[in-house]
């Protein structure tokens, strides 16, 4: 096998025309849902036809996928509530042998990769001796891989193909609020993009600034450095706990950034994860009391509330920081829910409950991991993503949240997730916030 070439299994666009004209159907609903319509009962069939088809798809292409579907002898479409009783799955992208990853043992890494997702990458590992090289290959391939991690350093890899590449970046645009930077006519103010954090290699939340970033007139990243899978491997690429100029001088460029923006009346987005966004502002309180942020300027968090250590940042607490310091108030102050698997992001509003877009299915579990769509409840989060072609998107996420279907009294309907978002006992915490709170970055 050469790069680019694939074992074949079978016809990879296997139902693909059809997904994607479901997916432009449910791109449609959620951008009149942004706008405060109420999804029919048809756009909620769309999305349950569309998970049905995608067992259907994995079941033929996916081989642990398969052999699932084989012993539950349902290899043809089903119900989405037997999918929520039967195809959940946990911890699929950390099945392999961790001995591999110790060892950078590639072929064997890629050999288990093509037994989660749709195809069997056919790679020349010739030379390949490093995570990044590894990705880069899989991507000549076709397969956009990406990771995050968890206190056990046990990193989690996703195999995307193309399709669902594009449906993560675009997703976004079918319900982002632009309120903040639209003018009195309608038209959209330039603004300028700070990333409290390094450049992106690949893990989820530093992707999600390099898409902001991009749709900035001008950004800056606290740190040029790239932040990718072998250094996140490594565990701690950028030891900053002792003062160096080279992090100062980070810091400092980043103050002269936010300076500019503020003296030439542009307003601002600062993007990371809580950890990041609390040392960006301990470093403005103890350099120079405040760097006011241009009225109007823009806070937005992902990648959880918890430290590696577990240890919880309150977001009230966070939020009185950035007032403080960044003189953004409260109400332009959003945080982000995700997780590596899916392919959309769930945002607070001024209510501060996260809105789950028509795009995905969300599920509230019990303790025997079962639970009914369409329910309000407490309990194991669990996602089904209609836009996870590549690899199975049906994800227990080890997260307790409440699930509350209705209309929010922000004016959007439900569902929502209400109040805190936790770990749930007995799981380690995993995701980007915790990963670059430990790496002290």
């Amino acid at each position: 096998m050469t790069i680019g070439e694939t074992t074949p299994r079978t016809d990879q666009d296997f139902l693909v025309p059809e997904l994607l004209a479901h997916h432009r159907v449910l791109r449609g609903a959620t951008v009149a849902w942004a706008h405060g319509v109420e999804p029919s009962a048809a756009v909620t069939q769309t999305r349950h036809t569309t998970l049905s088809l995608l067992h259907q798809r994995y079941a033929t292409l996916v081989p642990v996928y398969r052999e699932l579907a084989e012993r539950e002898k349902a290899l043809g479409p089903i119900p989405v509530g037997t999918i929520v009783d039967r195809f959940l799955l946990l911890d699929l992208f950390r099945s392999y042998d961790p001995v591999w990853l110790a060892e950078r043992n590639l072929p064997a890494l890629t050999e288990w990769l093509g037994t989660i997702c749709t195809r069997q990458p056919g790679l020349d590992l010739s030379g390949v001796s490093s995570l990044s090289q590894w990705r880069e290959r899989l991507r000549a391939a076709g397969i956009y891989l990406s990771f995050s991690s968890a206190t056990s350093g046990r990193m989690a890899f996703i195999p995307k193909d193309l399709n669902t590449v594009r449906a993560l970046a675009t997703n976004g645009a079918a319900y982002t609020d632009e309120g903040w930077r639209t003018r009195a006519d309608g038209t959209l103010e330039e603004f300028d993009c700070l990333v409290a954090g390094p450049r992106s290699g690949g893990m989820g939340i530093l992707d999600a600034g390099t898409g902001i970033a991009r749709t900035a007139a001008r950004s800056h990243f606290l740190f040029e450095e790239v932040l990718g899978a072998d250094a996140v491997s490594a565990g701690n690429p950028w030891n900053t706990t002792v003062p160096g100029a080279p992090v100062d001088e980070a810091y400092q460029r980043a103050f002269a950034f936010i300076r500019r923006s503020s003296a030439e009346e542009r307003k601002l987005l600062v993007f990371g994860a809580p950890f990041q966004i609390k040392r960006l502002c301990e470093r403005i309180a103890a350099t120079c009391g405040s760097l006011p942020a241009s009225p109007g300027s823009l806070v937005v968090t992902g990648g959880g509330w918890k430290s590696f250590a577990g240890e919880s940042l309150p977001r009230t607490g966070l939020q009185r920081l950035i007032a403080g310091t960044l003189h953004i108030e409260g109400e332009n102050c959003i945080d982000a829910y995700s997780t590596s698997e899916i392919n959309c992001t769930f945002r607070t509003c001024p209510r501060g409950a996260y809105h789950i877009p028509p795009l995905i299915e969300p599920v509230v579990l019990n303790e025997a991991y079962t639970g009914t769509p369409g329910e309000s409840g407490t309990g194991i989060l669990a996602f089904l993503d209609p836009f996870a072609l590549s690899y199975p998107g049906f994800v227990i996420t080890g997260d307790i949240g409440t699930l509350v279907h209705g209309r929010c009294a922000c004016g959007l309907p439900g569902p929502v997730l209400a109040g805190e978002i936790r770990r749930a006992p007995g799981f380690e915490v995993r995701g980007c916030g915790g990963v670059l709170e430990s790496l002290q970055v």
